[in-house]
């Protein structure tokens, strides 16, 4: 009887995380450290051959440029800490734009295990950037970089001022 109990919650405790959505959650990280903006990889040319969309303005496009661009180099799904999209940021390998993200912060145990699931792009019952929104919301929705997600009724990430 104790054993069953121990082995139940054991397995409560070993859930497996909620899957981390690209839109969602890591466009909007980005957009919050600076790496889709204007002066880094959101610039028209981008830097150093990565180019992000401006301020996250095209998450299918940045997705391509993390994920498949540049042979899927900046991925790394056998060593997560060795993924370029980490270690850049984090100051572990030369970034000319130093380092931009801290280990021990939300950002990079989102990002970490955003990369661990397999970098996937799912939707999981998100919306895209505010697609289903009346266009005079829209357009507000895409000045303040705002996301909403359907299952919890409306929820904004947006880039700090």
């Amino acid at each position: 009887m104790m054993f069953a109990a121990l082995l139940m919650a054991t397995v409560l405790v070993a859930e497996p995380a909620a899957i981390v959505d690209f839109d969602s959650q890591i466009v909007p990280m980005l957009t919050h450290a600076g790496c889709n903006a204007g002066a880094c990889h959101g610039a028209a040319a981008g830097r150093s051959g990565f180019h992000l969309s401006l301020f996250g303005s095209d998450p299918q496009a940045d997705y391509a440029a993390i994920v498949s661009f540049a042979e899927g180099r900046r991925i790394n799904h056998v060593d997560v800490a060795k993924s370029l999209v980490l270690a850049k940021p984090l100051g572990m390998l030369d970034h000319g734009g130093g380092e931009v993200l801290e280990e021990d912060s939300t950002s990079v145990a989102v990002l970490r295990r955003w990369i661990g699931q397999g970098a996937t792009r799912e939707h999981n019952g998100t919306s895209r950037i505010c697609e289903s929104i009346l266009p005079k919301l829209l357009q507000q929705c895409q000045v303040n970089r705002w996301r909403f997600e359907r299952s919890q009724g409306f929820r904004t990430v947006r880039k700090p001022t």
